[in-house]
């Protein structure tokens, strides 16, 4: 299974021919990646030290850190992201999911809580619907 993520302008160079079509699939207006088509770390990282403040590629960061279990430096991740759009609604969601991952079941309802709020304020719908029901689950 892939990793969902709304844009490919992580890649500087084509993808091989013959391998994109086997390593990538549209999903709901989305690109769905294999793991032998998503950037690393690294790669994310150098393109932060040009654009510091892009909020896609902090959350992207933030994604990959979250599937590494490098808890700390993915939850400031997603606080940065956060921090530079608080109108981000999938960090809040992100975050939250991840925090009761890890046990923090009232961090994660302060995450959701926010995010909802932002939610509705952007008139989301998808993901006001999707954190409520996950915050009632807790």
């Amino acid at each position: 299974m892939g990793i969902i993520l709304p844009a490919i302008r992580l890649f500087d160079k084509p993808f091989p021919a013959g391998k994109a079509s086997a390593n990538i699939s549209r999903t709901c207006g989305q690109l769905k990646f294999t793991e032998e088509m998503l950037p690393t770390i690294e790669q994310i990282r150098e393109k932060l030290q040009e654009e510091p403040d892009d909020v896609f590629l902090n959350y992207s960061l933030a994604m990959l850190q979250k599937k590494e279990g490098l808890d700390q430096e993915a939850l400031a991740s997603f606080d940065r992201c956060i921090k530079l759009d608080p109108d981000y609604i999938a960090a809040y969601f992100h975050k939250g999911m991840y925090l009761a991952s890890l046990g923090e079941v009232e961090q994660a309802r302060a995450e959701l809580e926010t995010g909802i709020e932002r939610a509705r304020g952007c008139g989301d719908e998808h993901a006001l619907g999707e954190m409520t029901e996950f915050l009632a689950s807790l």
